[in-house]
């Protein structure tokens, strides 16, 4: 039977210090393609039909930019 190391809790700690920072950036930018992509879909097949124009989607837009993830 081969033995296998286990850290020290002191030592979990001290990773989940350094670690966690990461792991809450990378829900925020999950989060951010989630609307992008959620923006694009709602927004591209307008476009391709000449519904609204740019200067349309940037005032739709601006009405978005008040969301926060």
């Amino acid at each position: 039977m081969q033995r296998l190391p286990v850290p020290t809790r002191g030592m979990l700690n001290k990773f989940h210090v350094h670690v966690s920072g990461y792991f809450l950036r990378i829900d925020h930018v999950v989060n951010e393609c989630r609307t992008f992509a959620a923006l694009r879909d709602a927004l591209l097949p307008r476009f391709i039909r000449a519904e609204i124009r740019v200067k349309d989607a940037e005032r739709f837009l601006e009405g978005a930019a008040t969301c926060t993830l």
